[in-house]
C-alpha cells in the first residue's frame, strides 16, 4: 500500500436464490507514513575548551524524535543529568566525552535510539597569582643606605608586569623584578602590585606582602685605655663600639684630622702619644649599610700627656731681699707642675696655715730664711717631691732701694676694726692709675680678699667687708697698680 491507496473488496456469493450474486465492500482509504530515521546533535556553550569552574551549557537538538522523545546524558559512557534536551555542569575536567542518546517514540522509525555526536572537553587549570617581595637588607637599613627588594611571583602566567609602590603610591619607573632606592624613612612601607597574562587568570593581578622599613643612624662612639691623661711614653690604646654598623665595618682612624693608612680596625694603639692629640674615627658600615654615606664618629679624645721629670719650684721676696725695719715681705712661687700641695717654711720650720701659693710675713727679722716644700698629685712625676731656693732676708742693714709711693696717703679707718673698713687715699702727683688691686693678708700670709677698685678723680673711697673671712689678729691690706705697692696693718678685733 501507499499513502491514500482506497481498499475495498467484492463479494461473489454462490447461494442459490439471490436477488445478486455481487456486492462490493465500503473503501477504506489508508494513510501510510514513510519510515524514519531518528537523529541527534549536541552543541557546547561557551566552548569544549574552558577555565576550571566554567559552566558549561550543552544542548541537544532532535530530528524524528517523535512526539515526546527521551534524552539520556553521558559523560565517559556513564549516564548523568536527567531527562532534558540540555545539560550543564561546572565540574568537567580534560578528556570527558560527552555524548547524548535519543530514543524516539515515533510510530515509523527506522531506529528507535540514536546516540550524538561527541564532544571532548578541554579545562584548562584557573591561574591565581602572588608575589613576595623582600629586601636584601632585612627591614632594617641606614640612613641614606641603599636598599634593594626583589619581588618572586608565583603563577605568574605568561607574562608578568610589576609596579612598586611607596605608602600605597605608585613609584614612577619601578617596574621592574627589583626596586633599588636610598632614600627611605622609618614606617615607610614597600608593597609591589602584579600583573599576569594567562589563560584562566583568577584573578589577573595580586598584591605583595608589606615590608615596613626602619631607618637607623649608624653610630660609632670610641674609647681610650688606660685612660686619656697619661705620663710621657706611655701607649695608649684606642678602641670602637659600633651601633647600627652592620657585621663588617669599616673604620678609618685619624690623628689630629690625618688618616692612619691602614689602621682600621676596632682597635688602634698608639706607643708614642703626644699632649693634646685629637684621636677621631669614620667609618662605613655594612650589611644594611649598603654604599651609605661616610659616617663622622659621636665623639673624639683629647690626650693629655703629663711629663715624668720631677717636679721643680722656685720663690721670690717681694720687694725685694733687703727691707727696712718698718717693710713687710710677700713671697710668690713658680713651679712647673699643676695640682700642687704647698707648705711654706721660715728658718727651716713649716709655718702652720702657710698653704698657699704666696705668703706674707708681716714681721720679718734679719737673717730669717724662707722656702717652699711642694708635693704634686700629679701620679707622673718622679719623684713628685720638691723644695725650692732658700730666700734670706736682710733687714735694716745696709741702704734700701724705694720704689716711688703709689698714693701720697692712705687711711684704713677704723683700726683696729670688726673686718669692715673704708679705705681713703690720693694717687702721687703724675699717676693716673684708674684701677688699683686690693687685696687682704691674714697674719698666716694667706689672702683673703681681692678685688679690682675703680680710682676716680685720682681719689681712693671704698668699703671693705671681711665677715667672717677676718680672724682676730694682725692683717694687712696691700694695694697695687703697675707694679708698685702701698701696704697698711690693721688689727682685726671681732
Amino acid at each position: 500500500l501507499v499513502n491514500n491507496d482506497a481498499v475495498r473488496v467484492i463479494l461473489t456469493s454462490s447461494e442459490m436464490c439471490l436477488t445478486k450474486t455481487m456486492d462490493t465492500s465500503n473503501v477504506i482509504n489508508m494513510t501510510v507514513e514513510p519510515n524514519l530515521t531518528p537523529d541527534i546533535t549536541i552543541t557546547v556553550s561557551p566552548d569544549d575548551t574552558v577555565c576550571a569552574g566554567t559552566n558549561v551549557v550543552f544542548l541537544a537538538n532532535a530530528t524524528n524524535g517523535g512526539t515526546s522523545p527521551t534524552y539520556q546524558w553521558k559523560i565517559n559512557g556513564s549516564n548523568v543529568g536527567i531527562n532534558s534536551s540540555g545539560y550543564t555542569s561546572n565540574s568537567f575536567v580534560t578528556g570527558d566525552v560527552v555524548t547524548c542518546v535519543l530514543t524516539s517514540n515515533h510510530t515509523c522509525v527506522t531506529k528507535t535510539m540514536d546516540t550524538s555526536n561527541a564532544v571532548t572537553m578541554t579545562v584548562n587549570p584557573l591561574t591565581t597569582p602572588g608575589v613576595t617581595i623582600s629586601a636584601n637588607t632585612g627591614t632594617t637599613v641606614c640612613a641614606n643606605g641603599e636598599v634593594t627588594f626583589t619581588a618572586v611571583p608565583v603563577n605568574g602566567g605568561t607574562t608578568q608586569a610589576y609596579q612598586w609602590r611607596l605608602n600605597g603610591v605608585d613609584i614612577s619607573g619601578a617596574n621592574s623584578t627589583t626596586y633599588m632606592t636610598n632614600g627611605l624613612a622609618t614606617n615607610d612601607i614597600i608593597t609591589c602590585r602584579l600583573d599576569i597574562t594567562a589563560v584562566c587568570p583568577n584573578p589577573d593581578s595580586a598584591i605583595s606582602n608589606d615590608l615596613v622599613m626602619n631607618v637607623v643612624n649608624p653610630m660609632a662612639v670610641i674609647a681610650v685605655s688606660p685612660n686619656d691623661t697619661i705620663c710621657e711614653n706611655q701607649p695608649a690604646a684606642f678602641t670602637v663600639t659600633g651601633t647600627n654598623v652592620g657585621n663588617t665595618p669599616l673604620y678609618q682612624w685619624m690623628l689630629n684630622g690625618v688618616d692612619q693608612v691602614g689602621v682600621t680596625g676596632t682597635l688602634f694603639t698608639m706607643n708614642s702619644v703626644g699632649h693634646q692629640d685629637i684621636i677621631s674615627i669614620e667609618f662605613t658600615g655594612s650589611d644594611n649599610c649598603i654604599n651609605a654615606p661616610v659616617v663622622p664618629g659621636s665623639n673624639t679624645i683629647t690626650m693629655t700627656v703629663n711629663p715624668v721629670a720631677a717636679p721643680t719650684v722656685g720663690i721670690a721676696a717681694n720687694p725685694g731681699t733687703v727691707l727696712t725695719n718698718s717693710d713687710i715681705v710677700w713671697f710668690t712661687a713658680s713651679a712647673n707642675t699643676p695640682n700642687v700641695i704647698y707648705q711654706w717654711r721660715k728658718n727651716g720650720v713649716n709655718i702652720p696655715g702657710a698653704t698657699g701659693i704666696t705668703y706674707t710675713d708681716l714681721d720679718p727679722q734679719d737673717g730669717d730664711s724662707f722656702s717652699l716644700w711642694i708635693q704634686t698629685t700629679d701620679s707622673c712625676r718622679t719623684p713628685d717631691t720638691a723644695v725650692s731656693n732658700i730666700v734670706v732676708l736682710s733687714v735694716g742693714v745696709g741702704v734700701k732701694q724705694l720704689a716711688g709711693e703709689l698714693f701720697d696717703n692712705v687711711n684704713l679707718a677704723p683700726n683696729p676694726n670688726n673686718g669692715t673698713f673704708v679705705l681713703k687715699g690720693k694717687l702721687t702727683s703724675g699717676r693716673s692709675d684708674e684701677r688699683v688691686m686690693v687685696e687682704v693678708v691674714n697674719a698666716v700670709g694667706a689672702v683673703i680678699y681681692k678685688e679690682e677698685v675703680q680710682v676716680s678723680d685720682h681719689e681712693l673711697n671704698t668699703r671693705i667687708e671681711l665677715g667672717d673671712r677676718a680672724n682676730n689678729g694682725l692683717h694687712l691690706v696691700r694695694i697695687s697698680a703697675e707694679g708698685r705697692v702701698h701696704i697698711i696693718k690693721f688689727i682685726a678685733n671681732r
